[in-house]
């Protein structure tokens, strides 16, 4: 699953209160049958989660306390709203290959 997130300036306040505890309900309800996730925040520009890499974390506990962790801090500081980049990243998004180290 790959989860898009608007962090531009628009989303501050409430909006972003409740898209955090939205995204964090959803990062928990993931089936943990070998599943793959990233979230892609973006303003300006985007990030994932882990800025060294490009493609979805597995669903273990050390990512999902990376990703809560990561989440209770998103804030609307992203500046405008540039959508494109980011769903293409995401399109382009692929699991990592069994096996593969990295």
């Amino acid at each position: 699953m790959i989860f898009i997130v608007d962090r531009s300036g628009s989303m501050s306040g409430s909006k972003m209160d409740i898209t955090k505890q939205a995204l964090q309900l959803f990062i928990k309800s993931i089936p943990s049958d070998d599943s793959y996730f990233q979230i892609l925040s973006f303003g300006s520009n985007y990030k994932t989660l882990t800025t060294d890499l490009k493609e979805p974390l597995i669903y273990d506990q050390e990512n999902l306390d990376l990703a809560t962790a990561k989440i209770s801090k998103f804030s609307a500081s992203m500046g405008g709203t540039e959508i494109f980049n980011p769903l293409k990243a995401a399109i382009n998004m692929q699991p990592p290959l069994a096996g593969d180290d990295g």
